[in-house]
């Protein structure tokens, strides 16, 4: 994965909850032009990365201590008509405000958050850093295409009991980003453990959810695969998702199924995107139980998708020790395909925008 911290740009917002009121500031860390960061190597970029990366945070903290935090990711991109845009930030908010409301954790209003999201990306955008849009990459569908990665997060206040924070600090910073996968299609292990309980968090882009998932995915690596697929808790018959991203795959009739929402899921913005997209291209679409015998049996290809990592075929998938193949050569689908390039091209402003998708950035 391709997310490193060794870019993080130089605007970080940052607001503090009083008990009453949120305090908030742009910061500008210390930085030099873009085209010099862009080019530093070896020992200079390592003492970049300690300027802008490292925050003074409580040494006893609820979120540091018991994961009592969430985070959210979102993607800015470079156009082809020269601008800059954010996709689809609004989803963000809304979801951020729901996993810390889902955590008991103040928020400012959405439109807050919004406003914040858009202004970080604008006020880097403003001194420069930010990906070029590169024409050849058209030829490719973009995939692989660069990106402003967005990451707003929460950290609670000074306390070593496992308490929901009540005076947070809310953050925000962008960083430059490819692809999480860097291949066109992976492969999947299905995990024995459970990624999520009926009742529990799954919902919630909260830390926590994330300690079975990274489990789970160097099980899978340590194994030759490349990420986990988790199955439901009580009946560990149905797929739910990977470590880090939403599951869908395409029947042998044509019809796009992903495994429907509740509490054990999370409700992704790219998985949202994809099923309109798919709506938009006349393709019959089912949120539902997705038993692991039937995908294996009845699909024809199969795919992961998420805001780090696009869309992104899965070429073979492991279960009980007996492999189902679905792609050869590191070539997705036909309709792995088609969408994926759908969504990048509303991404990267190469196809209308129908949908009300991308916002500018704000000064």
């Amino acid at each position: 994965m391709s997310m490193s911290h060794s870019g993080v740009y130089p605007v970080i917002y940052r607001t503090i909850f009083n008990g009453k009121d949120w305090i908030e500031e742009y910061k500008e860390e210390h930085h030099a032009a873009y085209e010099e960061e862009a080019a530093t190597e070896g020992t200079q970029l390592h003492d970049q990365c300690l300027r802008r990366n490292y925050l003074e945070i409580p040494i006893v903290s609820g979120s540091l201590h018991y994961s009592i935090s969430a985070f959210e990711g979102g993607k800015a991109f470079p156009q082809a008509d020269g601008s800059f845009k954010l996709f689809r930030p609004d989803r963000n908010a809304r979801r951020f405000r729901n996993s810390l409301g889902g955590l008991y954790i103040p928020c400012p209003p959405e439109e807050d958050i919004l406003r914040a999201i858009r202004r970080t990306v604008g006020q880097n955008y403003r001194l420069g850093f930010y990906p070029r849009y590169d024409k050849a990459l058209e030829k490719v569908g973009f995939f692989g295409a660069p990106s402003m990665y967005i990451r707003p997060f929460v950290v609670g206040e000074s306390n070593l009991t496992p308490a929901t924070s009540e005076r947070p600090t809310i953050m925000i910073f962008c960083l430059p980003l490819g692809s999480f996968f860097g291949q066109k299609t992976i492969t999947l292990m299905v995990s024995h453990r459970a990624r999520a309980i009926k009742g529990g968090i799954g919902w919630i882009k909260s830390a926590a959810n994330y300690t079975v998932s990274a489990i789970g995915r160097k099980e899978a690596q340590m194994k030759g695969y490349n990420d986990a697929l988790f199955l439901d808790f009580e009946t560990k018959k149905n797929i739910e998702e990977s470590s880090a991203t939403n599951f869908f795959c395409v029947m042998k009739d044509g019809t796009l199924v992903t495994p429907d929402l509740g509490d054990t899921i999370l409700p992704g913005v790219t998985r949202e995107s994809v099923i309109q997209i798919g709506k938009d291209l006349g393709m019959r679409v089912e949120e539902r139980r997705l038993p692991v015998e039937e995908m294996l049996a009845h699909a024809k290809e199969c795919f992961v998708c998420g805001t780090g990592g696009g869309v992104v075929g899965v070429s073979a998938v492991e279960y009980n020790d007996k492999v189902t193949r679905f792609a050869e050569n590191d070539t997705p689908g036909e309709i792995t395909t088609q969408l994926g390039t759908a969504l990048r091209n509303i991404q990267f402003g190469k196809t209308e925008d129908r949908h009300g998708w991308m916002f500018e950035p704000l000064s």
